[in-house]
């Protein structure tokens, strides 16, 4: 799988970079921020989403980048290529 560079945020979503899967069998891979090492979870999303769906999917998204606190995970970056996110 060829490394992703999307903004700030660089990964490759190969089973060598993968850290586990959360609940729903989704991969969450090692990557780096910035030059910091971070946690990347990548959502493939069904193409036949209707926008409003993808628009409500942004809407979430920038509500998680706004979120601060200490017990919680900061939440950088949701980068949009084709139908991956």
């Amino acid at each position: 799988m060829a490394e992703l560079c999307l903004g700030d945020l660089q990964f490759s979503a190969s089973s060598a970079n993968l850290l586990g899967r959360d609940g729903n069998g989704r991969g969450v891979f090692k990557g780096t921020f910035k030059g910091e090492p971070v946690a990347v979870k990548q959502f493939l999303v069904n193409s036949t989403d209707s926008q409003i769906s993808r628009h409500q999917d942004e809407q979430h998204w920038e509500k998680l980048l706004n979120l601060r606190y200490n017990n919680l995970v900061q939440y950088l970056q949701c980068s949009i290529q084709d139908d991956i996110r």
